[in-house]
């Protein structure tokens, strides 16, 4: 899943409530998440495949964890809006769940908002 919360305001799900994802970590520290909306259709136009671009979050990098601090120094993003950047998510596992949560920042998906997202994962088994 995929929630941001708007600061004094309410949580909403970019991508739906059933997005489609895989985050990947290797044994050489690097990591691919990648995000989907989950009702995604090819494009056959041009605004389609603007469209596609906004349901869409993907990036990857090498990542350190300090205590329950984990980032990403990013190195490809799929708009490049984070490459280059160092993405810090607050982390919690539990059983087979992963969260990452972002601290209070500037929102890029509702511009002039302040936002707290988070990220729940699933291992797959």
């Amino acid at each position: 899943s995929w929630v941001i919360q708007v600061v004094g305001g309410e949580a909403t799900e970019p991508f739906g409530p059933n997005p489609k994802g895989r985050a990947v970590f290797t044994s050489d520290e690097y990591v691919a998440f990648i995000i989907a909306g989950a009702n995604r259709k090819p494009a056959s136009n041009n605004d389609e495949s603007a469209a596609l671009l906004k349901s869409l979050l993907a990036y990857t990098g090498k990542f350190t964890i300090d205590g329950d601090r984990f980032t990403t120094n990013v190195d490809i993003s799929w708009n490049e809006i984070l490459t280059g950047t160092a993405q810090l998510r607050f982390f919690k596992l539990e059983g087979d769940k992963l969260s990452l949560r972002t601290a209070e920042q500037v929102s890029a998906v509702y511009p002039g908002k302040k936002v707290v997202g988070t990220l729940t994962w699933e291992r797959e088994r």
